[in-house]
């Protein structure tokens, strides 16, 4: 049991390798591949929130806040 829990708790401080990770290029923010993947995610993203019948509603109330002048 102790050396269970030794073996868990080192595995948990381990920070994984990049190897270990299937979206670690998604670090390099500025390469074609990174940005056309994050093209797409809000590309579908919008779709959905255009797709809700509160949307616009929505949309009206956050834009009167941006561009709200008695902001502080």
């Amino acid at each position: 049991m102790k050396t269970t829990l030794i073996a868990l708790v080192i595995l948990l401080a381990s920070p994984a390798s990049a190897a270990d990770d299937p979206f670690a290029w998604l670090e390099e923010i500025e390469s074609e591949k990174a940005l056309t993947w994050v093209k797409e995610r809000n590309a579908e993203t919008l779709k959905s929130l255009e797709g809700d019948a509160q949307y616009a509603g929505f949309l009206k109330d956050m834009i009167g806040i941006y561009t709200a002048t008695d902001r502080i």
